[in-house]
């Protein structure tokens, strides 16, 4: 049976599933899903990089402004109780660096549901209840390390 390429099951039985198999590695779908690395929610600050090397879950982003971030890129899962304008910001930031604002839609976090990108600071209207994906991704490949600051008014 051929990899089924989103349904998270290995069903062609080569223990590797999704995106992860060969089968499915070049497919569009796998150039625009990605994985929550830490939970976040307003109020939250935190220093992190991401490093030369590592891949890039997204390449392809359904936003405007969002063309060309191909860098190593790091999501924070954000799930507003209320709803709020929502300022993300990079105090310290390497050059290049970029955010991303994903809606979770039909089961996660898909670059194609990008619906906020460009510098820092960014704003958008966040709807209480609904899980948002914040990206940081670097233009040309850049990575470093940068603070990120979630803010909520």
């Amino acid at each position: 049976t051929p990899e089924d390429c989103d349904n998270g099951v290995d069903d062609d039985n080569d223990f590797k599933i999704d995106c992860a198999d060969p089968g499915c590695a070049e497919t569009e779908i796998c150039h625009t899903l990605c994985s929550s690395g830490a939970n976040s929610y307003c109020g939250f600050k935190q220093v992190w990089q991401t490093d030369a090397g590592d891949p890039s879950q997204v390449s392809d982003y359904g936003c405007f402004g969002a063309e060309g971030l191909d860098g190593p890129d790091f999501y924070y899962k954000f799930s507003p109780t209320q709803p709020s304008w929502v300022t993300v910001s990079l105090p310290t930031a390497f050059f290049g660096a970029n955010l991303v604002v994903i809606e979770h839609q039909d089961g996660g976090c898909n670059g194609s549901n990008c619906v906020a990108s460009g510098p820092a600071p960014l704003t958008f209207s966040a709807i209480g209840g609904q899980t948002y994906y914040v990206g940081v991704d670097g233009q040309a490949n850049a990575s470093g390390k940068y603070e990120i600051n979630i803010d909520c008014e």
